[in-house]
């Protein structure tokens, strides 16, 4: 079977303007994936990009206008760079900020704290009493970090 025939097998399509749902396996990333060739996995919707618009050039990702990872209708993806998806994450709202950002140390409430202590403790050891690098802290005095708060 050619790949869009076995892409159609796995796809629930609906309206031209509604998401199409992949209903074919899931990788660990929440996307759909398919065998492009046998042993050759690829993501749902970059095989949906190749079956209805072509070619894909090197280094290109296949982004989604609707943010759902398991759609595949063409009518809601677009090609652009790393730089183009990070920006589109960026503009949704979809980037993870302050507690919500797994590797993240320091709380809501401890940054709120930390922004409204004297500037006559240092960095440093406002960066001992809340565990975390000194640079840490003067990203966050200096608005450059934790933003949002």
């Amino acid at each position: 079977m050619s790949l869009k025939e076995r892409f159609e097998k796995k796809v629930l399509k609906k309206e031209e303007n509604e998401c199409w749902e992949w209903q074919g396996a899931i990788g660990s990333s929440g996307y759909g994936v398919i065998d492009e060739i046998p042993g050759k996995q690829i993501g749902s919707h970059r095989a949906s990009w190749l079956i209805y618009r072509g070619q894909i050039p090197e280094g290109i990702h296949v982004l989604h206008t609707c943010d759902n990872r398991k759609c595949v209708n063409p009518n809601h993806l677009f090609l652009g760079t790393l730089l183009d998806n990070t920006q589109d994450c960026n503009l949704k709202g979809r980037q993870a900020k302050g507690e919500k950002n797994g590797k993240s140390k320091l709380t809501e409430a401890d940054v709120r704290q930390i922004l409204l202590l004297d500037k006559s403790f240092t960095n440093t050891c406002i960066a001992r009493r809340f565990n975390v690098g000194a640079d840490v802290i003067s990203r966050i005095r200096s608005r450059k970090a934790w933003k949002h708060i």
